[in-house]
């Protein structure tokens, strides 16, 4: 009899357990929905659609730059160009969508875009590391995108 009740407790408890971690994992994702990766649609009070340029420091471009140019529409789209100065005739064009993450006003881009990440500021972006920190290495100008459009 004894055996019976310990197993009907255990069933029972781990039961409960299940049920507590279903809910935890549907909080959380709750939470990301409302406050962490939003597309411009979902509420964004930052106007930053635009096209936004610059030259970005570049190791293989002869100290010369990467001119990049970035247009970011608001259907979560974009359009990337970036040519190596002294090492390419023609920028390449990568297009895809990105995502927004509002508590840090960040966009990511997508596998085409490399996941870049950048800051959305007033009237520029800044590019950012691939763990949305600040770049290291040059000036923190250097990593500026001004707004064009």
């Amino acid at each position: 009899m004894k055996l019976y009740l310990f197993i009907l407790l255990v069933l029972v408890m781990t039961g409960c357990k299940n049920k507590d971690r279903e809910t935890s994992v549907q909080t959380q994702t709750d939470n990301i929905t409302k406050s962490g990766i939003n597309t411009p649609d979902e509420g964004n009070e930052i106007a930053f659609e635009g096209t936004y340029s610059g030259n970005l420091p570049c190791e293989y471009c002869k100290d010369k730059g990467l001119l990049t140019k970035l247009t970011i529409l608001k259907d979560s789209t974009y359009s990337l160009s970036s040519q190596e100065l002294g090492n390419e005739a023609t920028p390449r064009i990568f297009k895809g969508v990105y995502s927004f993450k509002k508590s840090d006003s960040i966009i990511t881009l997508d596998a085409e875009g490399d996941h870049l990440k950048f800051k959305i500021m007033d009237g520029m972006v800044k590019k950012l590391d691939k763990f949305g920190a600040d770049e290291q290495g040059s000036p923190a100008a250097r990593y500026l995108l001004h707004k064009v459009e």
